[in-house]
């Protein structure tokens, strides 16, 4: 079952406020007076009636802005009265459910807005996390670098310090020779 939009509660309330106003003006006697035909004339049965259009500040449509002539009865008179109190309060109750509409709306806007700043404050985050892990997996990789050179190096002295004392047994077997002879 659909739901009913949302101006058709004030929009009831406001004809109820009227039909409670004047009773007696509701309800129209197939005998009434011509005045009162001609106001009962006026109101278009619920099931002919037309869509009003939705306006801020705007009115009714004009077969519902029609009022009868200016010599009517007090009865009709009342009717007519109620009719635009019960008017202006479901225009009254439009306007404020438009201007809450409006607000929901702006309110959604900037919550969007701060869920997209959200978005982005955490990517920057996420984004520093890895910068952060790059830079001590390429600090743990210097120091592997730095202990491989210095085993390196010591290897390197290492060679150097037995080609040297290799070059001195040789300085000195070929000294050993040479004295020989």
């Amino acid at each position: 079952m659909a739901e009913p939009p949302p101006a058709e509660p004030a929009a009831e309330e406001a004809i109820a406020t009227a039909e409670a106003a004047a009773p007696e003006a509701a309800e129209v006697p197939e005998a009434a007076a011509p005045e009162a035909t001609e106001v009962a004339s006026t109101t278009i049965p619920p099931a002919q009636e037309e869509e009003p259009e939705v306006v801020l500040g705007g009115a009714f449509s004009r077969a519902q802005r029609r009022s009868p002539s200016p010599g009517s009865s007090p009865r009709a008179s009342r009717f007519r009265r109620s009719w635009r109190q019960a008017s202006e309060q479901v225009q009254q109750a439009l306007n404020r459910e438009a201007a809450a509409a409006q607000q929901e709306r702006a309110a959604a806007r900037r919550e969007k807005h701060a869920l997209e700043w959200e978005l982005v404050a955490e990517k920057r985050v996420h984004a520093a996390a890895d910068r952060e892990k790059t830079a001590l997996e390429l600090a743990n990789q210097a120091k592997v670098v730095v202990e491989v050179t210095k085993e390196q190096e010591a290897a390197l002295a290492e060679w150097e310090a037995a080609a040297a004392e290799r070059e001195k047994r040789l300085a000195a077997r070929e000294e050993e020779e040479v004295t020989r002879l």
